[in-house]
């Protein structure tokens, strides 16, 4: 028994350390980057959370619709700065765009990501909130018109 404990333990800790070495789970998908956002200073950012890799910076689409997407995927050492750079780098604007850091899709850093209730929360009430803020803008900008308009003078009969 002994022989068949070590060997089960052996295995876990094998799968363990191929999920950690595995890229994938140390990698971010950012995405709406400016035209002008260069791998340099992608990596100064990203390096501020965690030690890095690489980073891969493309561009998809483009020629023929006539608008490209950029963006990059960032490989840290350590899988911890990965939930990291999303927590904080998340939504910062670069050249007046906010950019979307989100672990890379298919991973179990992404199925971390999306089930932790507080990630998920912090979302819709950012999209929340800002369909409220555009409103309340809009509305503010009609009262505000309304008030300016001009209003026929009263003619006083007598």
């Amino acid at each position: 028994m002994p022989i068949a404990g070590a060997t089960g333990f052996l295995i876990e800790s094998k799968t363990f350390e191929l999920r950690m070495d595995d890229p994938c789970e140390r990698t971010c998908y950012v995405s709406n980057l400016h035209e002008n956002v260069t791998e340099e200073l992608l990596k100064e950012l990203f390096s501020q959370v965690g030690p890095l890799e690489t980073i891969i910076l493309r561009t998809s689409g483009g020629r023929d619709s006539g608008s490209a997407h950029r963006y990059a995927l960032t490989v840290f050492k350590h899988e911890v700065s990965v939930p990291f750079a999303c927590e904080m780098l998340d939504r910062i604007e670069l050249f007046s765009k906010q950019i979307l850091v989100r672990p890379k899709q298919g991973t179990q850093q992404a199925l971390q990501y999306w089930t932790n209730t507080s990630v998920s929360t912090v979302h819709n009430s950012n999209s929340f909130s800002t369909r409220n803020y555009y409103t309340d803008c809009r509305r503010r900008q009609n009262e505000s018109e309304r008030r300016n308009e001009k209003r026929p003078e009263r003619i006083n009969i007598a």
